[in-house]
Parts: C-alpha cells; structure tokens; sequence
C-alpha cells in the first residue's frame, strides 16, 4: 500500500482550480501548505502544473546563506590559515 506522509509542505498556487475537497477557488499567488502526496495528486489531475513547491531555505541544513561574509570583519576568520605575527 502507499505510504501516507503527514508532514506538510508549502506550495503556490500556479493555474487557478477548485480544490475537490473543500470546494474553494485556489487562485494564481495563494500559498497553502498541503501534504507532499496531495501535491503530486494535484499535479497529475491533468490539467498540467497547477502548484508548485516554495523551496524553504530552512529546510536544507546543507544550503548555507548567501552572505556568510562578516560586514566589516576578515574575509578568514579560520585561526588555522591567519597569518602568524611576526616578533
């Protein structure tokens, strides 16, 4: 059998369509926060992409931010590569 996943995602809404459950309009720019499963069922009712998932840049430890670079600091703040000081 499939495997359900409760754990939800956020998703915007790409082409206006009538949510089959709740009967409502979900309009183009709405973000919801379904199930990964109702997404994929959504997307496959033939009628081409109709959400598409917001990727959340908290969800990727890996993904580091753009700016790591202190503003006024060094570029290195590793102690292992500082130049040593000279006596």
């Amino acid at each position: 059998m499939g495997e359900k996943t409760t754990d939800k995602i956020k998703v915007e809404v790409v082409k206006r369509f009538r949510n089959k459950y709740s009967k409502t309009v979900m309009s183009p720019g709405e973000v919801i926060e379904i199930t990964e499963s109702r997404f994929e069922q959504i997307n496959s009712a033939g009628h081409g992409e109709l959400v598409r998932k917001i990727e959340d840049e908290n969800t990727d430890p890996e993904k580091e931010p753009e700016n790591t670079k202190p503003e006024n600091g060094p570029e290195n703040t590793d102690p292992e590569n500082e130049p040593e000081d000279e006596d």
